[in-house]
């Protein structure tokens, strides 16, 4: 019985110098402590001193319609420091932007050298197909290979060798010129532009889940909105290349329709029957 009261003696001590301690930082910045301890227990359950540190702007936030002057609002940041958590959470945003425009920077120039790699072998395999060379010949083997390893096309991805060369070229042609496009849209874009962009706008729309092809045809209001602020940290994934045959118009313009709504990139390559 004893030990149950010292216990309860020793926790009311603490728990009355704490709100002690939290009363000294009320008066500190001017602010009533009698009517602010209330406050900050009833809207952040804050009920010592250590605990303010912890506060951010949101908080703040909850807090501020309850000053009626503005030397109250000042005070209260003043408090909860937030003018200093503020610079560096803004610091830190710049540093993450700053870092996102190298890594986007390393990223361009990379593809860009890539692009150019890959135009340079498709404009001499255009040579050689203008001379009546065709995909079997070494000579062009070896350059397909070299543009294959430009544009990072796994070696089961790439167009089997019963595509004629005309066609490859020409498709490929197609393919860099969409892929310069993107990136130069990309580069005149903000962040906030290009997430409303993103995937077609899917991004902040989200996708449909759904069993019936036909729902995943349908535009969607947004569910998100753009956030306030934020930066892109670059892109942390790798491309996923896959293989749909289609055997009609009607299948292929059906597929197309399903996979341009969820915002995926495709290319069709159309080849002649064997019969």
């Amino acid at each position: 019985m004893m030990e149950k009261e010292t216990s309860e003696g020793e926790h009311q001590k603490e728990s009355d110098q704490d709100r002690k301690e939290l009363e000294k930082k009320l008066q500190d910045v001017g602010i009533d402590p009698h009517i602010w301890l209330p406050r900050l227990r009833g809207h952040l359950n804050i009920t010592r001193a250590q605990a303010l540190q912890y506060v951010g702007f949101k908080d703040y936030q909850k807090l501020q319609h309850y000053c009626e002057h503005e030397w109250e609002k000042e005070a209260l940041q003043k408090l909860l420091n937030i003018q200093e958590k503020e610079s560096q959470s803004k610091k830190r945003r710049d540093d993450q932007s700053k870092q996102s425009k190298k890594l986007q920077d390393e990223w361009s120039e990379a593809f860009k050298k890539r692009q150019q790699e890959a135009r340079s072998a498709l404009n001499e395999l255009q040579h050689m197909q203008e001379k009546g060379r065709n995909r079997n010949d070494d000579i062009v083997k070896e350059k397909e290979e070299q543009l294959q390893l430009a544009l990072q096309v796994p070696k089961e991805y790439w167009m089997h060798s019963g595509v004629p060369l005309q066609d490859l070229i020409k498709n490929m042609h197609n393919q860099l010129d969409l892929a310069d496009c993107s990136v130069l849209k990309r580069d005149h874009l903000s962040d906030e532009e290009v997430l409303k962009c993103a995937s077609g706008g899917l991004a902040l729309e989200g996708i449909y889940k759904s069993n019936q092809l036909e729902d995943a045809m349908v535009k969607r209001e947004r569910l998100l909105d753009v956030p306030e602020s934020f930066s892109f940290s670059g892109p942390e994934q790798m491309p996923l290349l896959n293989q749909q045959d289609v055997s009609s118009r009607e299948a292929e313009s059906t597929f197309r329709k399903a996979m341009e709504n969820p915002g995926i990139d495709f290319y069709f390559l159309r080849r002649q029957s064997a019969g």
